[in-house]
């Protein structure tokens, strides 16, 4: 006997070690199944996997040569193209200031931000499920069956949506990281990173992924406070204070890019063309009917590169899971929200489904240009749903347990499916391409979404070429140019007249690739008679200037985010000194 008890708790012991040792080493796993193909093979997924890598290698080569970061593409094809004026601008730059602070890694920070949006996703979920009560390997389960889901994995493999991807990711560890920093006595620095990090990107990343996902996120919010006050309860209000404190300048720190964006989005060629994206999200509805949602095959839909099907085996277990919690526990607290959660993830799917619903909201919904890209939040809230019934169930009787178990099946169909998925992605061409001037297809023919929608100049016009090298080592550039008889001549500018300043000139309209006709004025509208216009050979000549436009949204926008950026700093530091010196005090 006594033998026998004194080798029992050495065999707990090693149990539990095990068990701390197998939930890491299936996190791995998962996060290897489905990322694999993105540090196993030396070519791209889309022409635009090439084409944000290649926007990320531009911005770094601003922040190298200036130390901040533009609003502009300069390159070989065109040169003040305002692209991170509009998309993605603080994720490019963080992107860029990484791989310059790695040595000029380009290609693989680039991987490394594709890897750590998929740690976020799985991290913030498994996070959420331990803050509400959810323990062990079941905890996992939910992670996994969003990391691997097909509309999820689309983004990377079959779009090459990186902002997007990046944006999606986010959105688990934004909504552990705020409940953490809401119920917690007092502001802890990892929560407080954690929340600040994934605010910036989700802030700073994709802009449809923002409105669709904040809107959606911000009316669940607002229903569980007036649907469910009990779980008011183990919030505090100083708890709300540094929520805010943190999630505000993340948002702010956005704003170098975002107020441009909101000042000059409507006189964009994109916004222009919003007649096409409501066709176009017509056209590709066919890809959210429910023979492809609801599909056990993880093969794309009919004659498109688009992976629609949902974990259905999930929704399953799902399904089972809420009848049973009903029976048990109707009207508490924890089946509020999960009815609330239900709700809006139903209510997503079914504005997904509906040209009708989606084109009858406001353009900046409406221009979402394919409804699939809502089914990434219809995934995140059946995951937050399977939190929520484990959390019901823990506590419940023998059946309940036994239930969950089904779960390790379910886990073990998503996984299989993700590898099925990456592994019949195709591939295209050489990462390398995208660390050149030339630009990827299909932007190298004609960058024009964001350019000013300006009348279309067809005529034959002599062409002014401002040095590029010079553009980018001064910001901005000068030309000569010979006066024609109609004073039109065409550039290699791809901007528009409220971010670009033109002196000796003006941007009057584009010719159909999107370069920039400008007018020169006659010699009397020129100030001291004519002082940049001279006369040799017996024509004129003219001396045009370009360079960036520092219009106020420009320079509020930046002010604001200088703010932004002391004020995270400002509460961070004092945070992680906090810790340091704690654990000084308990280890020393």
């Amino acid at each position: 006997m006594p033998a026998a008890g004194a080798s029992g708790p050495p065999r707990v012991a090693g149990a539990l070690r095990v068990r701390r040792l197998v939930l890491p080493a299936v996190a791995l796993v998962v996060l290897a199944a489905v990322s694999w193909p993105l540090v196993s093979t030396g070519r791209t997924f889309n022409e635009d996997w090439l084409n944000h890598l290649w926007y990320m290698w531009h911005q770094s080569l601003a922040i190298r040569e200036h130390g901040t970061p533009s609003l502009f593409l300069d390159y070989s094809r065109g040169l003040l193209y305002p692209v991170y004026a509009f998309y993605g601008g603080t994720l490019y730059t963080l992107a860029a200031a990484l791989s310059l602070l790695l040595g000029d890694m380009t290609l693989q920070t680039y991987i490394l931000t594709y890897l750590l949006g998929f740690a976020a996703a799985y991290g913030g979920l498994c996070w959420l499920a331990r803050i509400l009560g959810v323990r062990g390997w079941r905890a996992h389960v939910p992670a996994i069956v969003f990391v691997t889901a097909s509309p999820y994995l689309m983004t990377v493999y079959a779009f090459g949506d990186w902002p997007e991807f990046l944006a999606t990711s986010t959105l688990p560890m934004l909504i552990a990281a705020t409940l953490s920093v809401l119920r917690a006595p007092r502001l802890r620095f990892w929560s407080a990173l954690a929340l600040a990090l994934s605010g910036v990107v989700f802030f700073g990343s994709h802009l449809l992924t923002l409105i669709w996902g904040g809107t959606v996120l911000c009316i669940v919010t607002v229903v569980l406070i007036a649907g469910a006050p009990e779980a008011r309860r183990g919030l505090t209000r100083a708890g709300a204070l540094h929520v805010a404190a943190l999630v505000i300048p993340a948002a702010m720190l956005s704003a170098w890019f975002l107020l441009p964006a909101a000042a000059y989005e409507a006189h964009t060629v994109i916004a222009h063309g919003y007649h096409h994206w409501r066709e176009l999200l017509r056209e590709f509805m066919f890809t959210v009917s429910a023979a492809n949602l609801f599909s056990l095959s993880r093969a794309p839909v009919p004659r498109t590169i688009v992976w629609s099907s949902l974990p259905v085996a999930a929704i399953a277990w799902t399904l089972v899971g809420v009848a049973a919690c009903v029976r048990g526990r109707r009207g508490s607290t924890e089946m509020r929200l999960l009815a609330i959660v239900i709700v809006a993830t139903i209510g997503v799917a079914v504005v997904m489904t509906h040209a009708s619903l989606i084109l009858a909201l406001p353009r900046m919904y409406s221009s979402l240009q394919f409804s699939f890209r809502l089914e990434s939040l219809v995934v995140l809230g059946l995951s937050v749903a399977m939190i929520l019934v484990l959390a019901i169930t823990r506590d419940s009787g023998t059946w309940m347990r036994r239930w969950t178990w089904v779960l390790v099946p379910v886990a073990a169909v998503s996984l299989v499916g993700a590898l099925q998925q990456t592994s019949a992605s195709k591939q295209g061409v050489a990462r390398s391409r995208a660390l050149s001037f030339t630009a990827p297809l299909p932007e190298g023919y004609a960058q024009v979404d964001y350019a000013d929608h300006l009348p279309v100049v067809g005529a034959s016009l002599s062409l002014v070429e401002f040095p590029l090298t010079t553009m980018m080592s001064v910001g901005h550039a000068s030309a000569v140019v010979t006066v024609p008889a109609n004073r039109l001549v065409l550039s290699n500018i791809m901007g528009g007249s409220e971010l670009v300043h033109v002196s000796g000139a003006k941007i009057v309209g584009l010719n159909p690739w999107g370069d920039d006709v400008l007018e020169l004025p006659p010699p009397a509208a020129r100030p001291g008679g004519g002082s940049s216009m001279s006369t040799q050979g017996g024509g004129q000549t003219a001396t045009i200037t370009v360079g960036p436009a520092e219009p106020p949204p420009v320079t509020i926008g930046r002010a604001l985010s200088l703010i932004a950026l002391v004020v995270l700093v400002g509460e961070l530091v004092p945070l992680a000194a906090r810790d340091i010196r704690a654990i000084f005090v308990r280890y020393i």
